[in-house]
């Protein structure tokens, strides 16, 4: 499943990091396959802040990438194990008019962790057209009172009040505004797989969104992996 001669870089982010993993699948080709196979059975999403399509993988699936990726974000995170973990295939296909407020701001993925645990994020990329784009990070530039305030309004509020409360554009998250400040674009590669803490804001990066498609040989298909893991201790 991994190509033997793959290669990690590290990008620094704030205090942490985002790891970079070129070539990491050995056919991912297969990947792309298995998703045209199944395209019938993606789902729009709906219950989160991905704008499209996802395909829930099964926990095997999920485990080899564990068992990839256990010693990297070990060193890389300061975390000690594995307590859970989840992925799916996933293409963004949202039109911007039609993106729900909370697709419309950069995102964090705590998935409720608790105070002893954290979140790591990847997400490969299976696409080669580099236009349909990375993932950008971001760092707020609002405090925590006010930050807080945007997203639960942006989870509770109908659309066109949301948007005219807080001014935020109907679009998929970009530049530097005066809520967050993109601190780092990770541009997207074929068969590149990328790692970060799930608790910096992020969002795709879409210029582009005129190019997303459904079938998954045209669209942004991508691998999403979340893995909830207890920290290590300090000390």
């Amino acid at each position: 499943m991994w190509n033997p001669h793959a290669t990690i870089s590290k990008i620094p982010l704030g205090a942490g990091s985002v790891l970079v993993v070129d070539d990491v699948l050995a056919r991912p080709e297969d990947w792309v396959q298995f998703a045209v196979a199944n395209r019938h059975a993606f789902k729009a999403a709906g219950y989160n802040a991905f704008p499209g399509l996802e395909l829930g993988l099964p926990s095997a699936l999920t485990g080899h990438f564990l068992d990839f990726l256990r010693a990297p974000i070990r060193e890389a995170f300061q975390v000690r194990r594995v307590v859970r973990a989840h992925s799916k295939l996933a293409m963004v296909t949202t039109p911007e008019a039609l993106l729900k407020p909370l697709q419309t701001i950069p995102h964090v993925d705590n998935l409720s962790a608790g105070e002893d645990h954290s979140v790591i994020a990847a997400v490969l990329y299976l696409f080669r057209e580099s236009r349909l784009g990375g993932t950008n990070f971001y760092r707020p530039c609002i405090q925590a009172p006010a930050l807080a305030k945007l997203v639960n309004d942006a989870e509770s509020m109908p659309a066109e009040d949301f948007h005219r409360r807080h001014g935020v554009p109907v679009r998929y998250p970009g530049d530097s505004d005066a809520r967050f400040e993109r601190s780092l674009s990770v541009t997207s590669a074929w068969n590149r797989l990328i790692v970060y803490p799930g608790n910096v804001h992020h969002s795709g990066a879409i210029a582009r969104p005129e190019l997303l498609h459904d079938d998954p040989l045209q669209g942004r298909l991508t691998v999403n992996l979340f893995i909830t893991c207890r920290r290590a201790m300090r000390g």
